[in-house]
């Protein structure tokens, strides 16, 4: 008797973890993201200052080759010569990536990337996908992923985050470099042929 009680009490325990495990992920995803709001508030409004007054910045192109099937353009905005945006666009038979690359103080806070889909090489759209990525102190804080929000933690979320960095520095690299179009094979670069 008292042996299927306790199976019973240790099932009915169970089942109550269980159920209630998705109620407390769900409170910390919210108090995560409650916390972060009004840094992420913050980086939006720097992003929508930044587009305001872009105009008033010097702007910079640069044709690069080897980093795509059909090449990329990397254009780039500063103020008192520090990046304050960057949008690297690629180009594919199969496709097109628009990344813009907005900075505080030449640190990376925001990327916003759209992603468009052919049916068939240079042909019609078939798909698009958009991502938006917030970053404080050199440490992605939020994903958002065509509209589903992803925090540290999430599957893919470092990777992703190294990967940005990583870009942004490269995109850095290149917006400094004194020619307008630019051959990268591997980590190495140099001007163009025609340039």
């Amino acid at each position: 008797m008292k042996h299927s009680s306790l199976i019973r009490h240790i099932c009915a325990l169970t089942a109550f973890v269980f159920l209630i495990q998705p109620v407390f992920a769900a409170g910390v995803v919210h108090e995560t993201s409650a916390a972060n709001g009004s840094l992420i508030q913050s980086i939006k409004a720097e992003m929508q200052n930044i587009n305001k007054h872009i105009k008033k910045s010097r702007e910079g192109k640069k044709t690069l080759f080897g980093l795509s099937d059909e090449g990329a353009e990397l254009q780039y905005y500063s103020n008192n010569d520090k990046i304050i945006k960057m949008t690297m666009t690629y180009y594919s038979e199969i496709g097109k990536l628009i990344e813009d690359y907005y900075y505080q103080n030449e640190k990376l806070i925001y990327v916003y990337s759209r992603m468009s889909r052919y049916n068939k090489p240079f042909g019609k759209i078939i798909k698009k996908d958009e991502n938006r990525y917030y970053f404080s102190q050199y440490n992605m804080i939020q994903w958002e992923e065509n509209n589903k929000v992803l925090l540290p933690g999430a599957k893919g979320f470092g990777k992703k985050q190294n990967e940005l960095i990583e870009s942004s520095k490269q995109l850095m690299k290149y917006s400094k470099l004194p020619y307008k179009c630019v051959a990268v094979t591997g980590n190495s670069y140099s001007p163009c042929a025609n340039s």
